[in-house]
């Protein structure tokens, strides 16, 4: 099954979407900012996908950065993006990003990764 790499600096949400996708049958990667998750793809030989959060705190990576230097690195990992802001939302769509928007119900979610994990 694929692998995902969950960046989310909601603790909550970030437990709630990797409980979902582990009973799923993805294996999941969750952490809480953009750093550790440059991290895990340095260490890691396997990521299809990473899935973020587009605002985090001041100082660090945000979600359309960070989609950048996700393919910088690794060209064939997929992103998705997840946001409270629809105009970000529709920046994304329009950079070629898969974006959803928040709250997120879990089917729908597990529908869009299918969908971009098959692109």
């Amino acid at each position: 099954m694929p692998s995902i790499l969950v960046v989310e600096d909601d603790e909550d949400l970030r437990r709630v979407i990797e409980q979902c996708l582990k009973d799923a049958g993805y294996e999941v990667i969750a952490v809480a900012d953009p750093m550790a998750a440059l991290d895990e793809l340095d260490r890691r030989t396997s990521v299809d996908l990473v899935m973020a959060d587009v605002r985090f705190a001041p100082g660090q990576p945000q979600g359309m950065s960070l989609a950048s230097m996700v393919k910088w690195r690794s060209p064939e990992v997929r992103v998705l993006l997840i946001t409270g802001h629809p105009d970000l939302m529709a920046m994304a769509r329009e950079d070629g990003i898969p974006a959803m928007l928040k709250p997120i119900r879990m089917p729908a979610l597990l529908k869009e990764i299918g969908a971009v994990l098959a692109r």
